[in-house]
This record gives structure tokens, sequence and C-alpha cells, in this order.
């Protein structure tokens, strides 16, 4: 049933905030976020856990929360469209805090168990956002939580650097106070009596009073500078303090790779070097310290004495090829020269022994380290690290997975992506399940020399190349897939076009067609056999596709950017449709001719705004535009003429940049640079939804073949996965069934197809919480027998019971079940095997539990096999547990963990929750590690006085070729020990704090907003440049000289073969002086008879 939203934005949003919404929206759905494939971690203030296996991470403005024991996904939109920049759970693990960054940010606090409400017309209920304070002026670096819960501390960036602590509960700031350098990282003592910063130069105690039930006014916050000695000019980039019989102490990477513990007393106790070139994050638990470095290296550490335990396993090397990893045994052969991308970010769950960790190339990984000596993996997810351009559905019936999709990333790379689990039904040649990804099949890496895999702008690492991904002529900027699906044509921002067979995703020919990025790519029918290339440099091209690409035929009669082509039959008339930046919209038809297909101009619209996108309807009647002006208009095929228009955003800012239609042709989906999308009727232009969620306007935009799904892409590197109503669903598959009827066509299975629906995390053993069990239906014998069955305890020493009555018929074949990496099923063991599995269940209270602790002589044993042929894995079915046995190789980077095996955890005893996941378990290899070469130093409190007191610094003068910054606050114990508030007169003593020598995410972050918004709005080829916050000029379309041997330049040097005698004659005519004495007694004629027509005289 139909129902409508309504909402007033001025009454409301939160408080505290400006309103985004300001006039009345009508929705007639709400589309709710189903998933979110990609992760905005800058640091490890981005990465949190709760005691529940729940792990929170930002992907634009949206908070995905992902269970690993249900292998869930749940996500909170930030409905004011800001990034989020930091986030952190409360100790109960009920709320969560954000901070964002913007013009006015706030520090939010959602409350996770409260009844979800809906804070946006189009956007499904989220949990409540129950606090809002905004006290930062461009954006918050990291937040925390008090381990009370009572109080939350926001620091903010470099443009302000204010530490607030808020009693979020009842509105109030309690203390503020400012600091000399950017803060990268904040962590409360356990005790919660005191929190520490860490920057540049910088280790700060911070300390909160108690006993005051009642605050006026913020009080000036009490801090203390920790006495660094010899280490006092090292960049601590993470800390963390200690638990349980460490609570005392403090630890604190710094960037050269050292880890250091403070006491109580803010000295510096001891330190170790980590071996690494970089050290980026850190988390603490009560057994163990985990450090993450360069190269997908983690440490781990003994938190009493620092003592090195081991490494863990790396993870993937850097241009992997996800679809050869079907077993473990492909990762334990890298190539010599493999390279690893940069942990950045790491979060310890302890409860159920999950480290989770994320890499530079927007990788995630949940590691199981129930036994240190034998980690496993539980989680892999790899996504896009830069711009996503676009987004384009495998067709029906191709070598590609059934409802398979690919994308193309300025990240130089082309990605296969699938929402359905992989099985027998759906797999196709070498798109498989893998190891290394559940959505992602297939890589396809256009730079070989991977330089832009890495996000350059999170690296912990100083060795930053020159061009990034926003400015450089790297990436991919647009793809199509030919209309029998055994063709990817892809288009660079250099010009190129390459075409790959998607069977096995070989490049097929590369062409040097146009000078500047390619913006559009277009498939004929499969009968013409046509392909149409669009670019910035305002030409356009067109290839046969039957001939091996060749060249046919370039079109000049645009005068700016083509921004979109089309080809349509109307009434038997092949035509080609292109519309562009300079407001036309030119119709083409297709000669009769003999020779090579000529097209030639019939008619043309010129528009009154750029037009940046165009769709064709299903009867091929009409072209639909999305315009400057953010409205959809629509153009007659036959005439040329506009026939329709209607409003494409519901807000008053942005540019319209994506329009796409489903396939039944019934409903369009709108992108705008407001960071906002929307689902229109096509024939009624009544608003269905609308939604955000990216924190960069969404720069691809489709639904998918069987309608249930649609899916944005946005320049924040992420794809969000949206589910469409019901009631939607239903419309579409009528209309197509109408139209199949009509052609006498047969519907695609996959359109109809129940697996459509099947959602990957919940798996087909999920249970909803919310049911409830009932046996009211079964007969007599069949109730019985199941309460006898639950009143008596559950025993794992006998055997599994032969099934009687008629149910025994059923017994006469084997009954087993099936292993996720292989569609042959498994039988259960004989029962006598079920007794050596009671030591699996743990008397722990947790939902997951590790296998490490094993006891069998065939796993500890000493004798480790190169090659490992057994199988070893562990499915737990309805309380019975069966095991098969596999054992494969892997290597790691210093020290290979464990042994292999895919041990299941096991389920609460006492839930209905179903087995879910197997860790990967990784082989022990020779020559690990003994940590001998991990030397602790311990450093004597009075000699670190002493040396304090002798290095005093001079005082410092400010130098304009500053290579690294310099503070005096941390060079004494005595430095600041007197409190200051934001407008005191010591909070800028300090003036070296100006220079920092890293460079600051809210200027990326704008950065690369400005160049998103510029690469469609000024697509005019004269606004090639766009200035950063940092007055560094960015060039939109080239950098480099064209391509002297492009089909553009070719066709360029021709023109101006033809057109050099014209150009000549012009030329001479504006020096012939008795040309020139005529043109000017006609300026002076024109100048005369305006001056009489102001005067009124004529």
């Amino acid at each position: 049933m139909k129902f409508r939203r309504v909402l007033h934005g001025l009454k409301m949003m939160p408080r505290n905030s400006s309103p985004i919404i300001e006039k009345e929206v009508l929705c007639t759905y709400q589309i709710k976020l189903e998933r979110v494939l990609g992760v905005t971690v800058s640091s490890n203030a981005a990465l949190t856990c709760d005691n529940n296996g729940l792990i929170a991470y930002p992907a634009g403005c949206t908070v995905v929360l992902f269970n690993t024991r249900t292998e869930q996904q749940s996500h909170i939109i930030n409905t004011s469209r800001k990034t989020i920049t930091s986030l952190a759970f409360s100790s109960c693990g009920r709320y969560i805090v954000t901070g964002e960054c913007g013009h006015q940010p706030a520090v939010r606090v959602w409350d996770l168990q409260s009844d979800p409400q809906s804070g946006h017309p189009g956007l499904a209920p989220q949990p409540q956002q129950v606090a809002e304070f905004v006290g930062h002026k461009f954006g918050v670096n990291c937040v925390a939580f008090s381990p009370t819960t009572k109080y939350v501390v926001s620091v903010g960036t470099q443009h302000d650097m204010i530490v607030n602590v808020w009693d979020w509960k009842n509105n109030i700031k309690v203390a503020s106070n400012k600091v000399s350098t950017k803060i990268k990282s904040i962590a409360f003592s356990e005790n919660g009596s005191y929190f520490v910063t860490v920057g540049n130069r910088h280790v700060k105690f911070w300390f909160l009073e108690h006993g005051k039930a009642k605050y006026k006014e913020a009080v000036p916050l009490m801090g203390r500078s920790a006495i660094l000695g010899e280490q006092r000019n090292n960049y601590f980039c993470d800390v963390a303090c200690g638990k349980a019989q460490c609570g005392d102490s403090t630890y604190a990477i710094t960037r050269s790779g050292l880890l250091c513990e403070f006491n109580n007393r803010r000295l510096l106790d001891k330190w170790v070097e980590l071996r690494t070139t970089s050290a980026n994050c850190i988390t603490v638990g009560e057994k163990y310290i985990f450090v993450g470095c360069a190269e997908g290296i983690i440490r781990c550490f003994d938190p009493t004495t620092l003592r090195f335990i081991t490494t863990l396993p790396r993870n993937h090397y850097l241009g992997v090829d996800v679809s050869l990893g079907t077993s473990i045994q492909h990762m334990a052969t890298p190539p010599p020269d493999a390279k690893y991308p940069d942990t950045i970010a790491i979060t310890f769950d302890e409860t159920n022994n999950k480290l989770t960790s994320i890499y530079n190339d927007h990788s995630i990984y949940v590691w199981d380290v129930f036994n240190i000596q034998r980690v496993g993996k539980s989680f892999s997810f790899l996504y896009h690290s830069a711009c996503i351009w676009g987004v384009e559905m495998a067709p029906p019936n191709s070598p590609l997975p059934p409802g398979s999709f690919l994308t193309c990333s300025s990240d130089d790379t082309i990605r296969v992506w699938t929402l359905d689990k992989m099985n027998e039904n759906n797999s196709r040649g070498m798109y498989q399940p893998n190891i290394y990804s559940n959505e992602l099949l297939k890589v396809v890496y256009i730079d070989k020399d991977l330089s832009y895999i890495k996000d350059l702008d999170i690296s912990g690492t100083t060795d930053k190349q020159e061009n990034s991904s926003y400015d450089g002529r790297n990436g991919v900027r647009c793809i199509r897939i030919s209309p029998d699906g055994k063709h990817l044509a892809s288009g660079d921002r250099s010009g190129n076009i390459r075409i790959h067979d998607t069977s096995s995703m070989r490049e097929l020919c590369k062409i040097e067609a146009h000078d500047a990025e390619v913006l559009c790519l277009e498939y004929s029918d499969i009968n013409l056999g046509l392909m149409a290339s669009a670019s910035r440099d305002r030409l356009l091209h067109v290839f046969d596709t039957k001939n091996g690409y060749d060249f046919q035929q370039t079109l000049d009669d645009h005068s700016s950017s083509i921004t979109a082509v089309r080809f349509l039959n109307h009434a038997g008339n092949t035509q080609m449709v292109s519309c562009g930046a300079d407001k036309s919209l030119i119709f083409r038809t297709l000669g009769d001719g003999t020779g090579k297909p000529q097209f030639t101009r019939a008619h043309n619209a010129t528009g009154k705004t750029t037009l940046y996108d165009m769709e064709v309807d299903t009867g091929q009647k009409h072209v639909l535009t999305a315009c400057q002006d953010r409205n959809v208009r629509i153009y007659s095929v036959n005439t040329g003429k506009h026939t329709k228009s209607f409003k494409g955003s519901t807000g008053d800012d942005g540019t319209l940049i994506k329009v796409v239609l489903d396939r039944s042709g019934i409903y369009l989906a709108t992108s705008c640079t407001d960071k906002s999308l929307s689902v229109y009727d096509y024939y009624s232009g009544e608003c269905m939804a609308t939604m955000c969620g990216h924190s960069e306007l969404a720069t691809g935009l489709r639904f998918t073949n069987d309608c249930r799904r649609l899916i944005s892409a946005s320049g924040d590197g992420c794809i969000f996965v949206w589910r469409v109503p019901h009631d939607m669903v239903v419309t579409m598959h009528a209309r197509l069934s109408q139209q199949a009827m009509r052609q006498g066509k047969q519907l695609e299975n996959e359109v109809f197809s129940d697996s459509s629906n099947f959602d990957f995390y919940e798996g087909t053993n999920a249970i909803d919480v919310n049911y409830r069990f009932s046996i009211g239906q079964l007969p007599q014998w069949a109730k019985k027998q199941l309460t006898e069955d639950a009143s008596q305890p559950q025993t794992f020493t006998k055997g599994v019971a032969v099934p009687k009555g008629r149910w025994a018929q059923r017994a006469e074949t084997a009954m087993g079940v099936k292993s996720f990496y292989s569609n042959n099923p498994y039988p259960f063991p004989p029962p006598g095997g079920i007794k050596k599995l009671h030591w699996l269940f743990k008397p722990r209270n947790r939902r997951f539990d590790s296998d490490g602790g094993s006891k069998d002589s065939s796993l500890d044993s000493g004798t480790e096999i190169k090659n490992y042929q057994e199988s070893r894995r562990e499915i737990s079915v309805s309380k019975v547990t069966t095991r098969i046995e596999s054992r494969r190789g892997i290597m790691t980077d210093d020290s290979a963990i464990g042994d292999v095996e895919s041990t299941a955890h096991d389920a609460d005893i006492d839930s209905d929750m179903e087995y879910r996941h197997r860790p990967i378990y990784y082989p022990t290899q020779s020559g690990t590690q003994s940590g001998s070469e991990f030397t602790v130093t311990n450093i004597d409190a009075d000699e670190l006085r002493k040396s304090q007191r002798k290095k005093k610094p001079p005082k410092i003068l400010i130098q304009p070729a500053a290579t690294s910054s310099t503070y005096g606050s941390n060079d004494s114990e005595d430095d600041d020990d007197d409190a200051s508030t934001p407008s005191g007169e010591n909070t800028d003593r300090n003036p070296m704090s100006l220079f920092s020598i890293s460079s600051e995410s809210l200027d990326q972050l704008v950065s690369r907003e400005r160049y998103l918004q510029s690469t469609f709005e000024s697509m005019s080829g004269m606004e090639n440049e766009v200035r950063t916050p940092s007055h560094k000029k960015i060039k939109i379309a080239d950098k480099s000289k064209p391509n002297k041997s492009s089909i553009s330049s070719k066709f360029l040097t021709r023109s101006g073969e033809r057109n050099l005698e014209a150009i000549n004659a012009v030329k001479q005519t504006k020096s012939d002086p008795d040309a020139i004495k005529k043109r000017q007694e006609l300026n002076k004629r024109i100048a005369e008879t305006k001056k009489k027509l102001e005067s009124g005289s004529l």
C-alpha cells in the first residue's frame, strides 16, 4: 500500500543545525539502503568496535555497522550531507558518536537501541540522533566517549584546534581549551580521570575535574605535556590506554616506527622499535597490543613488558587477481617483488577475538585472533580507492554472471561485482567464489604499474607522487558493455579506448581516439554493429565493431564537450543523438550508402542550459536530458522539439548530472551535485523517493536488471545499493511482462528469480530475531516428538538419532550439507565421530569461538608440509557439527601464523542462530621471528628529567622556509602546566603550529569536491583550471600536450589544412587598408545612429 511522507524541514531538523531541506518535500515511498561497498576511513579515529561483534566505519556521509556474528550491515545516514571523519562507541555499546567536516560541523550522538525514525523524507527509518553539538569551525578530527559514557570529547582540525568536553545528556559544554598542534588521536584512561592526545611532537594528558554538579559555562581544561626525553622530536600518530593490570599505562606510536609506553606520571617508561618504515595505528587489549604499519604489517606485543609476540599474516598484495583466489593456496605464491597496502586503522573486539584492519587501498580484513599463534581470516572486502566514474549492468545471457555489474574508477581499475551468492547456477567461467571478497569477482588493472591503487591522500609514508587521483590523466572515465555482453569498452582520461573480452577480461585492442578524456561510449544494436565515443575535445568518433573496431567517421558539429551519445531505431531508421555542454541536442540519421555507414545531421534542438546526460525511453520515441537548472527535459525523436519537462531534484541548489530509466521505462532516477538522489515517475513527474548518503556527487547510477535495486556510485569511492520498494517492483515487472507479450518474447529468469531477493549477509540460514517458533500446524505425532526432544538436554557425545515413522523413508538417501566453496554435499559423519567434538563448545558466553585451542595432535604437530592436500572444514548445522579436513599453505610477511584449518566458530548453544562463516587459518612456516630483533629500551625516570632540563631548547623564530613543525610545548614537563581558555593569551604563543608536516584531510576533501563539480560544470573547454584551498591550480581536462597520433588530432590537422586558405584570406582582409577604412566608416555610422536613437530624434 502506498503512503505519503511529508517533511517540514524547518520543524524536523535537529537542534543547533542549519536545515538542508527548507521546503515541504512530498515522497510516495521510502527507499532502504541495503548495502555499502566502500569505505572512507582516513585514520584510526574513523574505525571502532563494541564488545558485541559490531564494527563501525564511515562510507561518505554514512556510518556502516557490520556485525561479525550475523554478517549483516546496518547503516546510519547523516542527513546533513557532511562527511563523517571520526566515530566512537560508548563503553556500553548503545551509543555511537560521530564527527564530521564542513561548514559548522557537528558532533552527533546516535542511540542504536532506540525506535528507528525517519530523518529524511525518502529514506527508511534509522537509529535516532539524541544529541548534537556545534562547537568547531571546519571539521572534527577525532571523538571519544568517556568510560562512564557521561562525557564526549571532540577535537577540531588544525584550523581551530580546540578540544571540547561535552556533557551530552545535559547539552552542556563542560570544558574547553586550545592546542598548539594538529591532534591525530585521542584515548581515555580506563578509570576515566584523564584522556591523552597525540600529534606532531605532542603527547598531552588532559585531566577532568570531578565534584561539580552544574556548569554554568565552560571551564578551562587542564592539560600537561608528557615528558618525552630524547623522543621529543617524533611525530606521534596514534595513542591507546592500557586495560586491567596495565590500566595506568598509555601507549603511543610514532610515525618513524616506535612503540612508547608512558606511566601515569606522564613519564616515558620504555619503548621498542617496530622494525618498519612507518607505523600508523594502534589498538590495545588486556593481553595484546596490535600496531598497524606500512606494507600491510601488523605487529603484536605484550602490554605488560612490550615483548614481541608475533606478526600477523599479511593481506593481499597489490595487483592481485581475485578471480584466481579460489583457494587459500593462491595467497601462498605472491610475486617476488610484491607490494602491499599500508595498514591505516585497526580495532580489537576482545570479547569475540576479532581484529579489524583497514588498508590504504580501501580494503578491510577481519582476523580471528582467538589463538594468537593460529590467526585466521574471517572476512575480507576489497573496494575502490578513488573516485568511481561509472556503473554498468551486465546484460542478460552474457558471459558475466547474472545480476552482476561493473564499475570504473580513477584508481585505474575496472571491477566486476555481484550482489547475490555465487553458486553453480550463476557462476560463469572464471567468475567463481573467491577467498578475497564475497562481492568482488574480478579486477581489471589498466595501469600495470599500479601507481594509483593506493589512496595517496591517506598514505602514512611521505613518498607521495606529484599527481593524485584527482588532477592527473589517470583513471577510467567511462565504460559500456556490448548488447551481447561479449565486449567491454572503456575510455580513460587520456583519450584512449580499450576493448576487453568479458569472458576472460583480456584486452583485445587499444584505440588512441581522443585528445581529452572520453566522456561517453555507446553501442548500437547487434545487427548494426557500431560503437560511438564522445569526448571533451568536442569530437564524436564512430567505429565498426564487426571489423575489429575499424574507424568509420568523425562528427564535429558540437562546439563544446559532448556529454552523452545514444543510438536509437525510430520508424525503421537508425539514428544517433548526442548532447553537450553547448546546450544543443543533435539528431543524426544513418545514410543509405553502400560504402561505410555515414551519419548526416537531421535536426537539432537548442536548450537554455547545459545538458549533462541523456536517456532514451523504451519506445524510443522520446529523449530525456539532465539539465543544469535541475530539470528533466523531454524531446521528441521525430521532430526534435521540446515536449515536456519536470523538476529532477527536490533541492534548490546544484546541477542535474545523471538521469537513468529502469528497464520497464516507468521510473527514472536522477543525481544532483548537491549529493542527493531522486526517483521520479516518468509519466506523471511525481517524486517517488529522495535519498542521500554519499559525501560526493553520484557519478554513476543504474537500476538492476530485475528492477529490485538501484545502484549508485560516487566520487567518494563508495557504491550504495538501494532496495526499491516492493510496490514499485511489482509495477515494473508488470510492465516488463506486457512488453514481452507484445513482442512475443519471454523474460529472463533473473527478473522473477527468487535469488534476486537473497541478501548475501543474511545467508540461507538467517533467522529473523522477531520470529516466534510455533508448532501449532504440525500433526500430533510431530508435536510430541518435538516436545520430547526439547525437554531433554542436548548432548554431543551421543550419536545422531535415527529417523522414525514417516521420516524414515527420507533417510534412505544420505543427508549432508554444502560448503560455501563447493557445491558437492558433504555427508554427516558416523555417530561415533561426534564424540570427538565436545571440546568445540566452550563455556564462555559468546556467539563465536575459535578452534585455536585445539589439542588435536594432527594440528599442533611440528611437522609442516609445504603443499597441503588434506581439507579441513567445519560445518555446524542445527547443533550437529561435522568436520571436513583441509590443509593448504599460505605465506606471511615475516612469520606465518597458525595451522591450515578452516574451522567454524560455534554459535551459542542456547541460540537459534546457525553457523554462518568459517575463518580461513594460515599455516606455520619456518623462519619466523623469535622476538630477539625487537629490543625493549627502558628509561630511568631521573635521567629522563635531567635530560629534559639540560636540553631545553631556545626560543624558536619563525622562518618562511620551515620544513617541519617544531614546538616548545613538549620539551618540558612544566611548559604547559597552566590551563588556558580558547580566548587566552597563550593560545597562539607557538606560531610554528601553522606549519604542519602532514597534509590536512579537510583540504583534500574540499579539493576533491571542487574538482568533481568542476568536471561536470565546466565542460565548455574554456575553464580547465580550478583552485584548491591551498591556491594551487588543478587542470580539469589534461596536463600534457595532446596525443598527435590520436584520431582527433589527425582529424583536426586535416581540417586545418582544408581551412588554411580561408584563414589566410581572412587575415589578408583584416590587414587590407581599404577594408580597414570601410570598417571604420561603418562603425562611425553605427555610433551616430545609436546616439540618435538614445536622444529620441528618430
